[in-house]
């Protein structure tokens, strides 16, 4: 019968003193290269391709051993002693400070140190974080101003009771570029003086990737649409109150103004 042993008490329990110090050695000669030392490990010991030479842990943690405690034996019994001594610590703080932009892992390599290790010196004992840098659009004094008045001029309602369940799909260009289309139709079939009025269409919308597309700014400028400015970083377009729709139908029900002054007061009473 086969019998199977789990893979962690396989590799705990495969390798010999000799074999432990034969790979400290061709660690280092090497160059501290854990692909080779385990290359040259398969080729001394004769191993065959199908079977478990030691790992990338293993051999980081036999290195951290002979250089800790000058010796590649199985640790005793009892309390082990920490590896992240003020040596190993210094170590690690002048590796960081020359290559900081390395990760913990290819530094745990060069310095013979496990890369868990690494890490909780870096978080524990140097109290090191690492940290991201983001490229943002850069902000003109002329931006602010827009982003106030933008934020200013547009409707925040509040939700509305007449919202129902849809089905949602992504929106790309070509199909936002449709539902532009659909929607100079529906002016042309409901504002009989639209065609003679293209240019009185004033357009919203962000700077969402779909909205600039190329096949959209196309579009937009065969229909001489006026496309409003929306300044970088500014608020999201809120949709407009169904309610207050509906109470401007209402009032402007049969009601006709000849001046911007006449419709001005209005609004104002």
């Amino acid at each position: 019968s086969q019998v199977c042993f789990p893979f962690s008490s396989v590799a705990i329990m495969l390798w010999s003193r000799e074999q432990r110090a034969f790979a400290v050695d061709r660690f280092f000669g090497n160059g501290r290269s854990v692909v080779a030392t385990q290359h040259a490990f398969r080729a001394r010991f004769e191993i065959p391709p199908h079977r478990l030479v030691p790992g990338r842990n293993s051999i980081l943690s036999w290195v951290n051993s002979f250089q800790e405690c000058g010796s590649v034996a199985k640790p005793r019994n009892g309390r082990q002693r920490n590896s992240r001594t003020p040596e190993a610590v210094e170590r690690v703080r002048q590796s960081i400070l020359r290559s900081p932009r390395r990760s913990a892992r290819k530094h745990a390599v060069p310095l013979g140190i496990l890369d868990t290790t690494v890490r909780r010196i870096l978080h524990k004992e140097l109290q090191f974080h690492p940290y991201k840098l983001a490229v943002v659009q850069q902000l003109s004094e002329r931006d602010f101003v827009a982003r106030q008045n933008l934020r200013c001029d547009l409707p925040w309602p509040a939700r509305s009771p007449d919202l129902s369940p849809c089905d949602f799909f992504t929106i790309t260009g070509d199909r936002y570029r449709l539902q532009l289309m659909r929607l100079s139709r529906a002016l042309k079939e409901k504002r009989p003086l639209y065609a003679q009025r293209h240019d009185k269409v004033i357009l919203l919308h962000d700077n969402a990737r779909p909205h600039v597309a190329k096949p959209v700014k196309i579009y937009l400028e065969t229909l001489k649409w006026e496309v409003l400015p929306h300044p970088p970083y500014s608020p999201d377009i809120a949709p407009s109150d169904f309610h207050l729709f509906r109470s401007m139908a209402h009032g402007l029900a049969d009601r006709r103004f000849h001046s911007y002054e006449e419709a001005q007061k209005w609004i104002d009473s």
